[in-house]
């Protein structure tokens, strides 16, 4: 397994990786104990997610591509149970990292620029 990010809030970590014989990506979690647990297989097989980030225990989002190289978010409003896409401008190109600066508010880095939400993940300027 790779690592590919980890995200930690308080005594939650949550990680993106994938296997060393799939290029798929999925999402573990641990929380406040020494045992991980896969909480995600790709909501989409053919995603590549490269960062994560939780804004609180239940929101998070993970970010990254599809398989036409067009950029990819996913959002957690359960702590990573489950996952729902959300769209931004392709322009943006690849996401690299997503980072949460308040409770509602994150950052993307794209290969093209930088995007931002101010309401959860829901909509976002680029």
């Amino acid at each position: 397994m790779q690592i590919g990010n980890i995200s930690r809030l308080s005594t939650d970590v949550w990680a993106v990786a994938t296997r060393n014989d799939s290029i798929s990506s999925f999402i573990v979690r641990r929380t406040g104990t020494n045992t991980w647990s896969e909480t995600l297989a790709s909501p989409q097989s053919t995603l590549t997610l490269r960062g994560i980030d939780f804004a609180t225990s239940s929101l998070g989002l993970a970010v990254g591509n599809d398989s036409a190289n067009d950029p990819a978010i996913i959002k957690s409003v359960d702590g990573g149970a489950t996952w729902a896409s959300k769209t931004i401008d392709t322009n943006i190109g690849i996401l690299r990292e997503v980072a949460a600066v308040s409770a509602t508010s994150f950052i993307v880095i794209g290969d093209n620029g930088i995007g931002y939400s101010t309401d959860s993940g829901e909509t976002w300027q680029y």
